[in-house]
């Protein structure tokens, strides 16, 4: 007799909202998005995207990101789904100034930039 296991498992996503830190980074892990995915015979690993851990986003990803979670059981099934990343920037930039001295020209008036 053989038996086999060809159930696929349920992978389950949720959507998550991440903000940037003060360096203009943030990372995720499979543990952020997946929400409880489930197997019959128990789950081997989670990725996320290229078989990653953790992905890492930068300034250039503010907004939606769409990144998928593959779930592989410990005989080979696979099952994916994908979750919306909404990636803010809530760090206010730091303005920096400083006090100059100019000179009027013969009308009166000076330019600045």
């Amino acid at each position: 007799m053989t038996i086999e296991d060809t159930v696929d498992p349920t992978a389950l996503c949720q959507n998550i909202t991440i903000q940037l830190d003060a360096t203009g980074n943030a990372s995720i892990s499979t543990v952020d998005i997946d929400n409880g995915s489930v197997d019959n015979c128990g789950i081997a690993t989670i990725t996320l995207d290229g078989g990653a851990s953790a992905l890492n986003f930068d300034c250039s990803d503010v907004g939606t990101q769409t990144v998928t979670l593959t779930v592989t059981d410990v005989n080979g099934n696979v099952s994916t789904c994908t979750a919306d990343i909404t990636i803010e920037d809530t760090v206010d930039p730091t303005a920096l100034c400083q006090d100059i001295t100019v000179q009027l020209d013969a009308t009166g008036t000076a330019i600045l930039t």
